[in-house]
């Protein structure tokens, strides 16, 4: 793999090759590789040489350095947290999920970590929904991966409002009563909601209730 160590890449070569001598008696020997010819910040096909104890022949080996594994996706791929209005960034941090796995190009899969986040687009006294950012770690070093966090604010108590319920009105579905007003459809219809305090409409009101009743 482009950018690998001249080490890991020796540890990889076999140690030992197998001879055969003039009289057919095949036997493993010790080799010594030699990777100069390697180019190992370019990828492509290169030959190694490897040089067999106690004899003046070589020993070849193909060494292929292949493109450096880059991360293909995350499970998951994006994190969620909710939480009420007034709930302090710590609070949110704290409900999302930490363990993050990354499949690379290569086909290989790693662990990575959360390690902290990007929340100053997050307005935590106010009900929405929020962009924020996750950096992530590897082996406890951070990397230029992220993963996108949605955080939901909701408000208090669930931010519902009681509809609003118009009293029975006298008279029946009939009545050209109106509400809130208590009035008719003519202006001497007599059907007037009493004012608040005033005890001088009450009379006309039970009439009014009297008649619809009967």
């Amino acid at each position: 793999m482009v950018g690998a160590p001249a080490d890991e890449v020796l540890a990889k070569l076999p140690a030992k090759v197998t001879v055969e001598q003039e009289d057919g008696i095949q036997r493993d020997v010790d080799v010594v590789w030699n990777i100069d010819g390697v180019k190992l910040d370019k990828a492509g096909t290169y030959e190694a040489v490897g040089t067999i104890a106690g004899t003046d022949v070589q020993a070849k080996v193909k060494v292929i350095v292949g493109e450096e594994a880059v991360i293909d996706t995350l499970t998951p791929a994006e994190l969620k947290a909710s939480a009420k209005e007034g709930a302090t960034a710590e609070e949110v941090y704290a409900k999302l999920k930490k363990d993050i796995v990354a499949t690379y190009t290569d086909g290989t899969t790693k662990e990575l970590t959360l390690s902290g986040w990007d929340y100053s687009k997050v307005d935590f006294s106010k009900a929405g929904t929020y962009e924020a950012t996750g950096k992530l770690s590897l082996d406890g070093t951070e990397i230029e991966k992220t993963i996108p966090i949605k955080v939901t604010i909701t408000k208090e108590g669930g931010g519902t409002t009681k509809p609003v319920t118009k009293p029975n009105i006298p008279g029946g579905n009939n009545s050209d009563w109106k509400w809130p007003e208590g009035s008719g459809s003519g202006s001497d219809s007599g059907k007037k909601n009493p004012n608040s305090g005033d005890s001088s409409m009450l009379p006309i009101a039970l009439a009014v209730l009297a008649a619809s009743a009967g």
